[in-house]
Formats: structure tokens, C-alpha cells, sequence
């Protein structure tokens, strides 16, 4: 079942829950993420689609707290996260670091078909996402894509989202600050954003 869901095959997956409805919500042994959770975290829009119209839900969190929307905020899938939000999901949820899902898409890994841009761009079209939430140390989405670099996550947030470039972690560390102490490649991108375009 999950391998079918992470795989997007959905033939197989119609198959599966056709003789077996209840296969819907089972949990993987190893991370308890149900079939809509491995569908939304590889981008497989198909077998979301599939999940979501056999009545799959979407609230359930795996063993991190993550629900299926935000690993798909957090790979960067953004065709899921369209799918979710015109499906009616909530985008206001939290994970077990109070982290929201605009904060997972700046700071989630660079991976295979990943587009954590345009996942930023659906959440403040949305505009349910509050831009400048701040995370249990204090962080907000803006400090997250400067911490690791993401320029061009940095760059939406600024000029799309109206984030406050000004506010700072529980330590009292800047985005600028950010950027410098972590010296990923991005960095140098983020100060400039940050120096030129925004103070």
C-alpha cells in the first residue's frame, strides 16, 4: 500500500483500497504515516487525489506531528498543496516545534521536484498562513530561509509576502545575522536581499 502511494501508482492503490477500504488509513510500521502522508511527501498528486475522494483524512499526524499537508509544504510539492487547498484542507497547523507550514517550506530540503518557491507563493495567496508566525524558539519563516540559505525563498517572503524583516528569535538574532553565522551558499544572497532591498 505505501509502496504504491510513494510511488504514485495508482492503479495499484485503486486496486488495493478496492479490495481492501480499510487499507486507507493504515500505518507504515516504521514512522506511522498513513498512504495520504507518503502521497503529499513525494509529490504524488494522483494518489492524493485517489486518497482524498476514498475519504482519506486529513488530520491524522505521523510520530513527528506532521500532518499530510505540511511534509507537502516541507518537500516543496507544491501541485499537493494546490490539490489540498482547494480541497478544503486547513493550512493553519503546527508541528511538534510549533513550526508552520509556511516556516516547513522555507527551510524544507532541496529535493527531486521540489518548488518550495511556489509552495510559499500558495500559502500568502492563501493568506491564511500568518507571514510572520513565530516557531517555539522564536523563528519565523524569514529567519528560517536565511539560517539555511534559501535566497530565493527569502526573496518571495520579502517582496511577495510583506514579512517583517525586523524581527528577531528568542536569542535576539536577526534574519542578516542569520544568514552570516551559518555561511550556506545562499547566505551572501539573503544579506544583500535583506541590506538593499528591505532596510
Amino acid at each position: 500500500m505505501h509502496q504504491a502511494t510513494r510511488n504514485n501508482d495508482v492503479e495499484a492503490l485503486r486496486a488495493l483500497l478496492d479490495s481492501d477500504p480499510g487499507l486507507i488509513e493504515a500505518a507504515d510500521p516504521r514512522f506511522h504515516m498513513r498512504p495520504l502522508h507518503w502521497a503529499c511527501a513525494s509529490g504524488g498528486v494522483e494518489a492524493a487525489e485517489l486518497l482524498l475522494d476514498r475519504g482519506a483524512d486529513c488530520t491524522i499526524h505521523d510520530d513527528n506531528g506532521d500532518s499530510p499537508f505540511m511534509l507537502a509544504c516541507e518537500h516543496g510539492r507544491a501541485s499537493v498543496v494546490s490539490l489540498l487547498l482547494a480541497r478544503g484542507v486547513d493550512p493553519l497547523g503546527r508541528d511538534r516545534h510549533q513550526r508552520t507550514t509556511l516556516m516547513t517550506a522555507a527551510s524544507g530540503s532541496r529535493g527531486k521536484g521540489a518548488d518550495h518557491v511556489a509552495v510559499i507563493r500558495l500559502l500568502i495567496e492563501d493568506g491564511r498562513v500568518p507571514v510572520d508566525a513565530r516557531d517555539g524558539e522564536g523563528s519565523t519563516a524569514l529567519l528560517w530561509a536565511c539560517w539555511l540559505g534559501n535566497a530565493e525563498r527569502a526573496r518571495v517572503l520579502l517582496m511577495e509576502g510583506g514579512v517583517d524583516h525586523t524581527i528577531t528569535d528568542n536569542d535576539g538574532l536577526t534574519p542578516i545575522e542569520a544568514a552570516v553565522a551559518f555561511r550556506f551558499p545562499g547566505g551572501p544572497t539573503c544579506v544583500q536581499l535583506l541590506e538593499v532591498g528591505c532596510c
